[in-house]
């Protein structure tokens, strides 16, 4: 058993979507909340009711879609400086399937916006995963400062439904260095993007 799959089976404290929110923003406010942090996004599609820009994701409206992600950019910088001064190093790490869903290309508007803004982001391709996925695909996990962990949970229809929070330092640290591993291998995601993504889309 690899080090996911004893996360998927650690106990835990189940969260709804608000619950979770406003518990991982107090771990990120809490001054012992330092050091390396990662996300593993590795659903390819998360339709989320609550997106102010998902009517650009169901109109096809590209355009659209980049001038709204756009105008987010200075809240996301302001965020990025809170993190670096806290000492929170947030990374993410987005797992990619080919060919692109609507759903992925369309997130990946919103990823370039937090990378220009100073977040950093990191792609691997899900090929790259087969030795971690020979029995089930890898769970979406947070992991803050070796300390807590988020078990990111979805519905059925594949919306988000919150997470299941694992205080367990030990395995928080070995998810930490396991993450740390994919990230290494990983490519930074504006390369990524002016590669596989840029070509498509009209100007701004």
């Amino acid at each position: 058993m690899h080090v996911f799959e004893a996360l998927i089976n650690a106990r835990g404290r189940e969260l709804d979507r608000d619950a979770y929110r406003l518990d991982a923003a107090a771990v990120r406010a809490d001054p012992e909340a330092t050091g390396p942090c990662y996300r593993l996004q590795r659903t390819q599609d998360v339709p989320d009711p609550r997106d102010p820009a998902r009517p650009t994701l169901l109109s096809g409206d590209l355009a659209a879609a980049r001038k709204a992600f756009a105008a987010e950019r200075p809240a996301l910088r302001e965020e990025a400086h809170r993190l670096n001064y806290q000492g929170i190093a947030y990374h993410r790490l987005r797992i990619m399937e080919y060919p692109l869903s609507d759903y992925v290309a369309w997130e990946a508007l919103s990823l370039a916006e937090f990378a220009a803004a100073g977040h950093p982001i990191r792609v691997l391709d899900a090929e790259r995963l087969a030795s971690w996925e020979e029995r089930g695909r890898l769970p979406d996990v947070v992991v803050y400062g070796r300390r807590v962990l988020y078990l990111l949970r979805t519905t059925a229809d594949g919306h988000p439904a919150g997470a299941k929070r694992i205080d367990n330092p030990p395995l928080a640290s070995m998810v930490t260095e396991a993450m740390a591993a994919l990230y290494a291998q990983a490519q930074p995601f504006p390369d990524w993007f002016d590669r596989e993504v840029a070509h498509r889309l009209p100007a701004l």
